[in-house]
């Protein structure tokens, strides 16, 4: 059972639908696999990544996980608390392959299924918020 009351969410890793639960424990991106067929989890969780946002801090019945991932097999996740930011892009490794977008304070981030756009809520200087839609392959 998964002692977390934040977003999970399930991401397909081929056509047959087996695949892996993404969720937050501790401000770690967690994956764990997981069958959708017999519904279980199998496996240990493995952190994906550190420090990642989440509100309310300490967890709570309306928790918020800054990830998301598309069904084609990409990861966003937004690391720290709300702070100026940039949006990258990342190889499985870790290595930083570029900057998307210019910095800003971002939040809520969404990747459409096919991985080609992203909408996320980004504040100006007095911390009002907008939502936002980034086609990834314009850079507009």
């Amino acid at each position: 059972m998964l002692n977390n009351n934040l977003l999970a969410l399930y991401a397909p890793t081929s056509l047959s639908g087996a695949g892996y639960l993404l969720f937050v424990r501790d401000k770690n991106l967690m994956a764990q696999q997981f069958d959708p067929e017999r519904l279980r989890l199998t496996g240990d969780p493995a952190v994906v990544a550190e420090g990642v946002m989440s509100f309310p801090d300490e967890g709570g019945p309306t928790g918020y996980s800054a990830f998301s991932a598309s069904a084609s097999g990409h990861l966003t996740y937004l690391p720290g608390t709300p702070a100026v930011t940039e949006m990258g892009w990342f190889d499985r490794a870790g290595k930083s392959l570029g900057v998307v977008g210019s910095p800003g304070q971002y939040s809520e981030l969404w990747q459409s299924p096919d991985g080609k756009r992203v909408t996320f809520g980004r504040a100006d200087v007095k911390g009002l918020a907008d939502i936002w839609l980034l086609d990834l392959a314009r850079g507009q």
